[in-house]
């Protein structure tokens, strides 16, 4: 089933000093799941409530006065390199799956692409792009123990797929130094513009992958969604994501959190209209949003197990292009 990424609704919001995202009051007549949405292409950021607040801004800081975060920001390549292949106990979880189910869907047949990775990881959808048959696929990331995971994979793979992969370190917020620049049909960023610190990098995030791709080649990354702090609901998953403090307007440092595989790092969350401008500032054009989609095969959803998701999903899909 299609979902938005963000439940669309106006919620009556009680003053109250106890307030918890329980004490919305929704009209299920005002929600819209995806049967009622014509295309993805629509503006997720939070609600307004007037005087230039929003739901986001209203809960903040009664998140933050719950759960106060005051850690030192760690760098990305020293954080990845302390996770390491931790990192697959993550993908393997009830959140990883609907990420699976949801990018996998938005990627669409890959058969014959030339495919570049960033912030590839221990390469999960590397792999998956090449048992689907792209034609090849580089995998690009700023943790060495994230790329050693990366090649120890590819070794247990088929020598078939395993020569159509090639990976290597580099810090992809900075300009990529690629001898075959503008010769990717499909760019992926799979968490990969979460990691630019201020607006500018993200700027720069966008001219490599607009540098990367042919006329007309596409560029899909997943990104968190807009509400970061409001992850209460979500310890069903294991998971936990708050935010520790807001850089710049619309946009939030976070701390993400997986117990099950003892994994902790830091993140950031902005408004979407922030990529929006990053990629139109970048040359990149056809901007739009895509929905998730929940795993299907089990009777989990019909057992309530993904409505903590439903409600305040923790990621989304953003696709645009290079003009041809």
């Amino acid at each position: 089933m299609f979902a938005a990424p963000l439940r669309l609704f106006r919620p009556a919001v009680e003053r109250n000093p106890c307030f918890h995202i329980e004490t919305l009051r929704v009209d299920q007549s005002e929600i819209l799941d995806g049967t009622e949405l014509k295309s993805a292409n629509f503006d997720p950021d939070p609600i307004e409530l007037g005087d230039n607040k929003t739901l986001h801004s209203y809960l903040d800081p009664l998140y933050r006065e719950k759960s106060p975060v005051s850690r030192s920001p760690t760098p990305m390549s020293t954080q990845y390199n302390q996770i390491g292949t931790k990192h697959k106990s993550l993908e393997d979880s009830p959140i990883g799956e609907v990420d699976y189910e949801t990018t996998s869907r938005a990627l669409g047949d890959v058969k014959g692409l030339k495919i570049l990775d960033l912030a590839c990881g221990i390469g999960r959808w590397s792999k998956y792009l090449v048992q689907h048959g792209a034609r090849e696929v580089y995998g690009i990331d700023i943790s060495d123990a994230m790329i050693k995971g990366a090649k120890d994979m590819q070794a247990g793979l088929p020598a078939d797929q395993s020569a159509k992969l090639r990976f290597s370190t580099a810090d992809c917020s900075l300009p990529l130094q690629l001898e075959d620049k503008g010769s990717y049909d499909l760019v992926l960023g799979a968490w990969y513009l979460s990691y630019a610190p201020d607006h500018a990098t993200m700027v720069q995030m966008f001219t490599n992958i607009l540098t990367s791709l042919r006329p007309g080649g596409r560029f899909l990354g997943v990104v968190p969604n807009a509400f970061c702090s409001m992850f209460e609901g979500y310890d069903i998953y294991g998971l936990r994501m708050e935010a520790s403090e807001e850089v710049a307007p619309g946009h939030w440092k976070c701390r993400l959190q997986y117990r099950a595989g003892d994994l902790e790092f830091q993140t950031t969350s902005r408004l979407h209209g922030w990529y929006d401008k990053a990629a139109s500032e970048a040359g990149m054009s056809e901007i739009t949003w895509k929905p998730y989609i929940l795993p299907k095969g089990d009777d989990r959803e019909e057992k309530g197990f993904w409505d903590a998701f439903k409600l305040r999903p923790h990621f989304t899909l953003l696709e645009c292009y290079r003009p041809a």
